[in-house]
């Protein structure tokens, strides 16, 4: 993704990949909505949601082509980097709500993030009857909380389970955020390597790590930087 020369923008020229871009962010989230809440199978948002984001990735793609903050030469579908991020979001994205929490660390920050809600203090880290959760940083319980709250997932003590329409599934919440990290991490390391080796070498660097059995791993489980290294 290389930066255009500035030039004279009229905003006329951004309406339509902005409303694009707003399309497509809105069925991105109403398929992660509507899984979390139980009303989307699992199997379905498995299918739904890569697509609702390569949208997304296309509409930012076309509104930042249109902005002439990058270059809209080669097109989309001829660069490297794109066929990465598609190949990313089937790799990472489906299936991430479509088992249980798995202990012991998933579902304990999973609890300490659903405490912020439940308590209304996203300052205060709590963890059931142990008291203060004093153990690890609090930008990964944060964004999973943030994730929760923002999808619909059920907070309430002893109905965490209960959706919309019986069986509500707040992994695909839960596990959202670290997802959403390992997919930007993998594009960053994809183009930095190609603005100094070239376009083959950053999307041959990025294959390489999408498909590392450990990258792969830890970019579909909720757990924070220290249980991602060991």
């Amino acid at each position: 993704m290389e930066f255009a020369a500035a030039a004279t923008l009229t905003p006329r020229a951004l309406v339509l990949p902005l409303a694009q871009l707003a399309l497509a962010g809105a069925a991105l989230f109403a398929v992660l909505s509507l899984a979390v809440r139980g009303v989307l199978s699992s199997a379905l948002a498995s299918l739904l949601l890569p697509a609702a984001f390569v949208s997304v990735a296309i509409g930012v793609w076309n509104t930042l082509a249109a902005a002439r903050w990058v270059s809209a030469q080669p097109p989309l579908l001829r660069r490297r980097d794109f066929w990465l991020v598609v190949l990313l979001s089937m790799l990472v994205l489906p299936g991430l709500g479509s088992f249980g929490l798995i202990d012991p660390w998933e579902s304990h920050y999973a609890e300490v993030a659903r405490e912020m809600l439940a308590r209304g203090d996203p300052i205060s880290m709590w963890w059931g009857h142990d008291g203060w959760f004093k153990s690890k940083p609090v930008l990964t319980l944060w964004l999973e909380a943030l994730s929760m709250g923002a999808l619909g997932a059920n907070v309430t003590s002893g109905r965490v389970l209960e959706g919309d329409l019986g069986l509500g599934r707040p992994e695909w919440a839960v596990r959202l955020p670290g997802a959403l990290f390992a997919l930007v991490g993998c594009f960053v390391l994809c183009r930095g390597v190609a603005v100094h080796a070239g376009r083959t070498a950053g999307f041959l660097t990025g294959l390489v790590l999408a498909s590392a059995a450990q990258w792969t791993l830890a970019s579909r489980h909720a757990l924070t930087q220290a249980e991602m290294t060991r």
